[in-house]
């Protein structure tokens, strides 16, 4: 239907224009049009996105299909059946990599390697693993261009002829780099303090050392694994701050 306009006369009271009643007749078939074509019906409104839908109600609660997706340009919602809520990239096909997920408590888990960007800096926790007395990256910077970074770090791991159990290891870092060096030796590279470390176990898990990648151009955190009898689980949590250079 195409848009009915009200005739309001060319002057005021000139008895020329739409009567009160069909006037409002428009405004009700307009509303009728409107409402229909974005999908909202009766007391509680509707968006149609295909045969998918989600129910936004007269009190403002917006419930997605259950179990199923509500799917736009870009991204993708999805409703557990625990009521969970997760959103998702349509770009990526892998979706448990991917997804951030709303508990229903409206706690928000972030996928593996993910992170929540902020203007110039990113903060997210990554895990890794590494063997015992070898030197292995643990955590690489999102951009070559972070400048500053600070890092939490947990490590856990069995201590050789400690049979009670896994030992935690806990410190502190912080790192100072100078943003788009181009890898070379003596030339943008970064600077480390590594503070705070405690430790269950008679000495600490792990040692820690900072480079730059030469290829990546990265920022690179390596751990060196010391007295243990299998690998240790290094997991970081950073924030990273870009350049203003």
């Amino acid at each position: 239907m195409t848009q009915q306009t009200i005739n309001v006369g060319a002057n005021a009271n000139d008895r020329k224009g739409d009567s009160l009643r069909t006037a409002f007749q428009k405004v009700n078939a307009n509303f009728t049009e409107l409402f229909n074509s974005s999908g909202f019906t009766g007391t509680t409104d509707r968006l149609i996105n295909g045969n998918k839908s989600a129910v936004l109600s007269n009190t403002g609660i917006l419930t997605l299909p259950f179990s199923n997706y509500l799917e736009t340009t870009d991204v993708n919602l999805k409703v557990g059946s625990q009521g969970f809520v997760t959103i998702r990239s349509n770009a990526e096909s892998n979706l448990t990599d991917y997804e951030w997920t709303f508990d229903v408590g409206g706690g928000l888990t972030l996928p593996e390697d993910g992170h929540i960007r902020q203007k110039h800096s990113f903060i997210r926790t990554t895990t890794a693993s590494a063997p015992a007395a070898t030197t292995t990256v643990v955590w690489s910077a999102n951009q070559d261009w972070t400048s500053a970074i600070k890092l939490t770090i947990q490590v856990e791991g069995n201590v050789t002829g400690d049979s009670t159990g896994w030992h935690v290891q806990t410190c502190e870092a912080t790192i100072a780099s100078r943003g788009y060096a181009d890898g070379t030796n003596g030339y943008g590279d970064p600077e480390m303090s590594v503070y705070g470390i405690i430790y269950t176990s008679v000495s600490p898990l792990a040692t820690f050392e900072v480079q730059r990648n030469a290829t990546t151009r990265l920022v690179e955190v390596l751990a060196t694994g010391t007295d243990l009898n299998n690998n240790i689980i290094v997991s970081i949590h950073s924030v990273e701050i870009g350049t203003t250079d």
